[in-house]
C-alpha cells in the first residue's frame, strides 16, 4: 500500500505512457541538475550518454539556461538531443571526446560533466573535461572498475559528486516541466507484454533513442 502523501497527481495534459518513463528519467535528470550539480543559467554541461536519463539532463540543463553538449556514439541519439535543447553534439567513436568538448568551450574546459553511463573510462573522461573547480556527477554505473587520474582530480581541485534516484519535490517538478512542455522522454517504441523478450534485445542492441514502453 502506499500512502497519499507519495501520490502526485498527473496532469491530464501528459499522457500516461509519457509519465511512466518520466517516472525514472525525468525524476533522476532533476535530481542531478538542480540538487547535485546545482546547475546555473548561463555554465555549460556536458551530458555523456544519452539515453532516457541523459536526454532529461539535457533538457533540464538546458531549461535552466544552460548550454549543453550531449556525447554519445548513436547518430539517432545525438540527434535526439539536440531536438531537445543541446547545443551540440560529440561522437566519441568519431573524435576524442575530451578535446572535442573543451574545442567548444575555449579550451578551458566546462563548467559541469554528467556521466550517465559510468563505464571503465567515462569518469576519467568527465574529469578531464570540467574546468578548474568543476563538477562531475556520476550518474551510471557498470560492474567494471575505473580508472581515474587522481593527480588531475586533485590539482585541478575537481568537485566528485554521485547521484542516485530522487525526491517527492523532484517528482512534482517533472510533471511541471512536462506540462510546461520543457521535458520529454521520447518513446521510441511501444510493444505489448507478449513482446517483452522483443523489447529487451532491441535495449541489448543499444540502439534505442529514448525509452520503450510495455503496455499490458
Amino acid at each position: 500500500m502506499v500512502p497519499d502523501r507519495c501520490l502526485v497527481a498527473v496532469p491530464s495534459s501528459v499522457p500516461l505512457d509519457e509519465a511512466a518513463v518520466l517516472g525514472c528519467s525525468g525524476t533522476t535528470g532533476v535530481h542531478v541538475v538542480d540538487t547535485v550539480a546545482k546547475v546555473q543559467s548561463g555554465e555549460t554541461v556536458t551530458v555523456i550518454g544519452v539515453g532516457g536519463v541523459g536526454l532529461a539532463c539535457v533538457q533540464v540543463a538546458a531549461a535552466r539556461g544552460a548550454r549543453v553538449i550531449a556525447v554519445d556514439p548513436h547518430e539517432d541519439s545525438r540527434a535526439v538531443a539536440e531536438s531537445l535543447g543541446a547545443a551540440h553534439s560529440v561522437d566519441p567513436f568519431a573524435v576524442d571526446a575530451v578535446e572535442a568538448v573543451r574545442a567548444l568551450v575555449g579550451g578551458d574546459g566546462v563548467d559541469v560533466v554528467v556521466d550517465t553511463v559510468g563505464n571503465d573510462h567515462t569518469p576519467a573522461q568527465a574529469i578531464d573535461m570540467v574546468r578548474m573547480q568543476g563538477r562531475v556527477v556520476l550518474v551510471g554505473y557498470t560492474d567494471a572498475p575505473a580508472r581515474i587520474d587522481v593527480a588531475t582530480a586533485v590539482t585541478r581541485e575537481v568537485r566528485l559528486f554521485g547521484s542516485v534516484g530522487a525526491t517527492l519535490a523532484d517528482t512534482a517538478e517533472v510533471l511541471r516541466l512536462a506540462e510546461a512542455g520543457a521535458l520529454r522522454i521520447p518513446i521510441a517504441d511501444r510493444y505489448s507484454l507478449s513482446q517483452v523478450n522483443e523489447a529487451l534485445d532491441r535495449l541489448h542492441s543499444g540502439k534505442v533513442a529514448g525509452r520503450l514502453v510495455l503496455r499490458p
